[in-house]
């Protein structure tokens, strides 16, 4: 919703040097490969993915950004549940990577996973499966951000559907949480792949519809009800050239609530 009053100014965002966390973060589809799935070359797409989502978390943590092997564009104009194959080698390449971080780089630290659509979907997997049920891993759970991807719920509950510990947010201090949301302009409509429970998104999960619904968190106020978002957009966009990936961002203040 634009409030209409909204002012921008360019600002830095400066990498920490010493922050205790790490991020962990799934890009959305980007491919535009032949073929069902992506091969493992970082290509521009994915230098442009992680630039404009990742990056500025740099400023928080220390982002891990692992390429994997996605349905491509083409494939998910297929349909997003008409290629399981597909879908299980993007799925067992992400956690091939998350093993690998988990094994070699991690070395205890708290996380925060980050994903938007394909990549918060494989995340919604990972979560479910590797960190879920794992109470050292769900210790090191500081929130998941999980955008445009169906995470369940039992209708009125924080938690048990998609993830049988891991709640929704209610509060900013909280951890071992999730953030997930889709943004829609107006009611989504029937046939919507985003924020109805046992379809669309909710499919490659085998989510179920009956007594669920999709969670829905504000990012601006966690707790419920509305806030101001302060809309960040990196500067790399608007100069167009990968050699801006460190170039102040544009942020709109009061733009969205």
């Amino acid at each position: 919703v634009l409030d209409g009053t909204s002012t921008h100014r360019v600002v830095a965002a400066p990498p920490a040097t010493d922050s205790p966390y790490d991020c962990f973060y799934a890009y959305p589809t980007v491919s535009q490969e032949a073929g069902p799935n992506a091969d493992l070359t970082v290509g521009t797409a994915e230098r442009l993915a992680a630039a404009e989502q990742a990056s500025r978390f740099s400023q928080v943590c220390q982002v891990w950004a692992p390429v994997y092997r996605q349905r491509t564009s083409a494939d998910l104009d297929k349909g997003i549940d008409a290629d399981p194959a597909a879908d299980l080698v993007a799925y067992n390449s992400l956690l091939a990577a998350w093993q690998d971080y988990l094994a070699t780089f991690n070395h205890g630290r708290p996380v925060i996973f980050l994903g938007h659509s394909q990549g918060a979907i494989a995340l919604n997997h990972l979560l479910a499966t590797q960190v879920d049920p794992d109470p050292a891993l769900r210790g090191r759970l500081v929130s998941a951000i999980l955008v445009g991807a169906n995470v369940q719920v039992p209708t009125g509950r924080a938690v048990g559907g998609s993830f049988q510990h891991i709640p929704t947010c209610a509060a900013d201090a909280q951890t071992g949480c999730v953030i997930a949301y889709s943004s829609f302009s107006s009611q989504p409509p029937a046939d919507s792949l985003f924020g109805i429970p046992g379809q669309g998104v909710s499919v490659p999960q085998g989510l179920p519809a009956a007594g669920q619904q999709v969670v829905c968190t504000n990012p601006a106020a966690l707790s419920g009800g509305t806030g101001a978002l302060d809309a960040f957009g990196p500067a790399i966009l608007f100069l167009g050239s990968l050699a801006a990936i460190t170039t102040p961002w544009v942020e709109d203040t009061h733009h969205y609530v």
